[in-house]
């Protein structure tokens, strides 16, 4: 992942500057502190997004699957005998190529369950690429704040 989200409650009025240092010190080689932001409120997940290079040969075939997705207007798959959808007009929900680049961003679903990236990938006829060791990196964390109370948020990512 190349977007990670941390969230401390803290008691009392501490200085963020000294907390990113101690948090800095104990970070593992490879990862970097992007943010320490002091929030009001609860910070809530809207979804995130995800990218991945597929073959040049799949590109063609997986705009199509694309297009069709959109037309259809939503995802619907089944786990565990329940069926899970998600709603491709909402706000969080994209999906495209760029050259060889799928690049998808799934909603959290505030009530329910949400789809899962290998199931869009399924959809999309690419779940093989996983297993056959294609990266997907999660690139952005979508969040929202929320409700009173106070709290600080990092943001911290890895080399890769």
């Amino acid at each position: 992942a190349l977007d990670e989200v941390m969230e401390l409650e803290l008691v009392g009025d501490l200085d963020l500057s000294d907390i990113k240092q101690r948090i800095q010190l104990q970070m593992p080689v490879g990862m970097d502190l992007l943010s320490l932001e002091k929030q009001v409120g609860k910070t809530r997940l809207l979804g995130a997004t995800y990218c991945m290079h597929i073959p040049q040969e799949v590109v063609q075939a997986t705009q199509q699957r694309i297009d069709e997705i959109l037309e259809a207007g939503s995802i619907q798959v089944l786990r565990d005998d329940k069926p899970v959808e998600c709603s491709c007009s909402d706000t969080h929900f994209e999906i495209k190529l760029e050259g060889n680049k799928l690049v998808f961003s799934i909603p959290a679903a505030e009530f329910g369950t949400s789809l899962r990236p290998s199931e869009l990938l399924q959809q999309l006829h690419l779940e093989s690429l996983l297993s056959d060791g294609t990266l997907l990196s999660r690139t952005h964390v979508h969040l929202e704040q929320k409700t009173p109370q106070h709290s600080s948020v990092s943001r911290v990512a890895a080399d890769q």
